[in-house]
């Protein structure tokens, strides 16, 4: 079995380390805006992993934690099963159920931080 540490992948920062252990990688990371800018398109999502994911099985994203959402937002997820770079952003909302996060759902100080699992 192969087994490979990263740390501070230096094309995508978002990563703060990774390990990657025969075909499952587990990839920590941290999102901070200081300024939402104009954001394009109507979906969040987080891309830049360090190894490109088997989208038919999709993995895991784990948010330890968020913080300034702009609409009544109760827990942060992501959906890692149709796109191999990336995973949408989901959300919940009280008892209304999950949602896709969108561009309306950021602020300037929208933060989130945790860990991806996924198989490669």
């Amino acid at each position: 079995t192969a087994y490979e540490i990263g740390l501070g992948i230096p094309a995508e920062p978002l990563f703060r380390s990774y390990t990657k252990i025969g075909n499952m990688v587990y990839a920590h990371f941290y999102v901070a805006l200081s300024s939402k800018g104009n954001i394009s398109g109507n979906y969040v999502f987080l891309e830049g992993f360090p190894f490109n994911h088997d989208a038919a099985n999709g993995g895991d994203v784990i948010i330890s934690g968020f913080s300034g959402q702009a609409n009544n937002t109760y827990w942060v997820g992501g959906d890692m099963t149709s796109i191999a770079t990336a995973a949408w952003m989901t959300r919940g909302v009280a008892a209304t159920g999950t949602y896709m996060m969108t561009a309306a759902d950021l602020t300037n100080t929208s933060s989130f931080h945790g860990t991806c699992v996924y198989r490669v």
